[in-house]
């Protein structure tokens, strides 16, 4: 008898490459910096788009691109 154990990665997976930030356009992420933006280190927001350089989200103060090579971690908030 065998047990098969699937999982899936899931929300709390973090935001790494392009490919993840473009995968979950439109939703609401927590972006933690190396270097602060707007004199902060973390920034809450929607995905409105991603190149392949930076990904900018819509925060409550307006929209803010923020480079790749800031990011330190990002993930979905839910």
């Amino acid at each position: 008898q065998f047990l098969l154990d699937f999982a899936s990665p899931g929300l709390d997976r973090p935001l790494i490459s392009y490919v993840d930030f473009r995968r979950c356009m439109n939703r609401e992420i927590k972006v933690f910096l190396k270097e602060k933006i707007s004199s902060k280190l973390e920034h809450d927001g929607i995905i409105r788009t991603a190149t392949e350089n930076a990904v900018i989200i819509e925060t409550k103060n307006g929209p803010l691109e923020i480079p790749f090579l800031l990011i330190q971690k990002a993930k979905q908030r839910y």
